[in-house]
């Protein structure tokens, strides 16, 4: 979806979509580079179903959602440190 520009162009046109759609292109670029890092916990992050009810959940649910996107962006530079994306380098 995030490929086709005329619905990025709709959601600039209409504010609050655009905010929407940039959360989730965020999460899903993040999870899936920390998929190809061998991030633990990959079964959980990589399933759009936890991330929706995390969202749905209020304060527990929303502090969580925080929380695993922490966790995404410090594993994932931890993992980059440590030089696991060498091999991903062509």
């Amino acid at each position: 979806w995030y490929a086709k520009w005329y619905i990025w162009v709709i959601g600039l046109i209409f504010v609050i979509p655009f905010m929407i759609m940039m959360c989730v292109f965020f999460i899903q670029i993040n999870t899936n580079v920390a998929a190809k890092l061998d991030v633990k916990g990959k079964e959980y992050y990589l399933s759009p179903y936890i991330w929706i009810i995390l969202i749905i959940i209020p304060i527990i649910g929303w502090l969580c959602f925080a929380g695993l996107a922490l966790y995404l962006n410090i594993d994932i530079l931890i993992r980059l440190s440590k030089g696991n994306a060498e091999k991903h380098i062509s």
